[in-house]
């Protein structure tokens, strides 16, 4: 029969009402857990601090710590700062109070800023306000060993685990401004000196940045192919209890399983039984419509989620996979079960009773669909 609603025949046109092209289901969702949830890095570091420190995620955690870090190292270490050798020249009029008060104050404002983070780069505002209380903190005390240096490669570090990779370098005139402040005069050997500091900032900005994309890149390919069925390339089983977890009311699960597949594995084997799983797994993937799913969660049993599709509708689709299994001739049929999710239920009831009502249909004489109740 040739539907009337739902999915068009393969390759012919989209549900009714949607006039968007069909196009090839993609059978990976995507991961809803933390990005940095097992992060080696970041992980322990946000396990250790209180709730309120990561409440609004780890990036502003770490800013939150990166600028006390910062602030508890100078206050502690003021004091042995003020000390200069006697033979040294006499320090310029002490205004360190004055320094210090106005560097504390900008970066608790940035943080409060920052805080609310409207977009993701109003978090450079932790390194820029960390290496401003770093270069008031030095033109106050006047020193010109840079005694608070050390400090500015954590603020290039944090600009490399939490943003682009060339975000460093915006960094590095507020990076030199704050090694630089304490200095009564610039030598040849101390510009010198701020050049190559700066390279080694930048760098390790950059490399820490460039070695994230490739772990997230990574990361993101692992969580993709854990999610699909290698002999069918849809989900597999792990794929299909995420997007069941997300069932929408409106969606109905459809579970297909073949007929009498133990004779095709006992006359040809299991080679010929692989190929006839593979062959309709590309059958399901020409059907699907965009926001379809489909997976392989058995030996040969698939499950169906149509978004937003009423039971009707998915009668229809199911008979447009019938025709496109039936014109490449295959070797044995399929049955299939329905089951419309009305939200009273949560996604594996609805899968159980898609799953009851392919029974019913095996039960009636195989190579036919039956509708849950």
């Amino acid at each position: 029969m040739t539907p009337s609603s739902g999915h068009a025949a393969p390759g012919t046109g989209a549900r009714a009402g949607d006039p968007a092209p069909r196009v090839r289901a993609t059978p990976t969702e995507p991961d809803a857990g933390s990005a940095w949830a097992d992060d080696l890095l970041v992980a322990p570091l946000l396990r250790h601090t209180p709730r309120w420190v990561h409440a609004r995620g780890p990036a502003i955690a770490a800013g939150r710590l990166l600028c006390a870090f910062v602030g508890v190292v100078v206050l502690t270490s003021l004091p042995f700062a003020r000390q200069h050798p006697p033979d040294a020249p006499e320090p310029p009029p002490d205004f360190s109070a004055w320094w210090i008060s106005a560097a504390l104050v900008v970066t608790a404002l940035l943080v409060h800023l920052s805080g609310r983070a409207w977009e993701r780069w109003s978090t450079m505002l932790y390194p820029a306000g960390a290496l401003v209380a770093l270069g008031a903190a030095g033109a106050a005390i006047g020193h010109d060993e840079g005694l608070w240096s050390g400090l500015i490669p954590l603020t290039f570090a944090y600009t490399g685990l939490f943003h682009q990779r060339w975000a460093s370098l915006a960094l590095l005139p507020l990076a030199w401004w704050a090694e630089s402040s304490g200095f009564r005069d610039l030598s040849v050997t101390e510009v010198y000196r701020l050049l190559v500091h700066g390279i080694a900032w930048s760098f390790s900005g950059v490399a820490l940045a460039t070695l994230r994309a490739h772990q997230r890149v990574s990361r993101a390919r692992l969580a993709a192919l854990s999610r699909i069925d290698p002999l069918t390339g849809l989900g597999n089983r792990r794929g299909l209890e995420a997007r069941l977890s997300r069932l929408a009311p409106g969606d109905c699960v459809v579970i297909c399983d073949f007929d009498r597949f133990k004779d095709l594995n006992d006359a040809f084997g299991h080679a010929a039984g692989d190929e006839m799983i593979a062959l309709f797994g590309s059958t399901v993937s020409r059907v699907l419509l965009t926001d379809d799913y489909a997976a392989r969660y058995g030996g040969e049993e698939f499950a169906l989620v149509l978004a937003q599709t009423s039971p009707e509708e998915a009668l229809d689709a199911v008979d447009t996979l019938r025709m496109a299994w039936l014109a490449r001739d295959p070797a044995v049929t399929f049955s299939a079960g329905i089951a419309a999710h009305d939200g009273t239920r949560d996604g594996p009831a609805t899968m159980a009773a898609a799953d009851r009502a392919l029974y019913g249909a095996k039960a009636a004489g195989r190579d036919q669909v039956r509708t849950a109740d």
